[in-house]
């Protein structure tokens, strides 16, 4: 495993680890490795770092049966 983003880790809760891009993430604990794989932090190195998809980056789904832009605009003409 490869670190794809700069991230700092620690493997007794003190002390921070720190890895940058391309450095081997093979000491990560296995506790943190869902994660940070999930989050793009590391990978197998087949993806680029700026390619990597970041779920929390979507924005959340409304429910709402129209679109919202410019809705508080709409009531201020009539």
């Amino acid at each position: 495993m490869k670190a794809l983003k700069d991230f700092a880790y620690s493997r007794d809760g003190i002390h921070a680890i720190q890895l940058r891009a391309g450095d081997d993430a093979s000491d990560v604990p296995e506790s943190a490795l869902a994660g940070l794989i999930a989050e793009g932090y590391i990978g197998d190195g087949a993806h680029k770092a700026g390619k990597v998809k970041n779920k929390a980056t979507q924005p959340p789904e409304t429910g709402a049966p129209v679109a919202l832009d410019d809705a508080a605009d709409k009531g201020d003409d009539e």
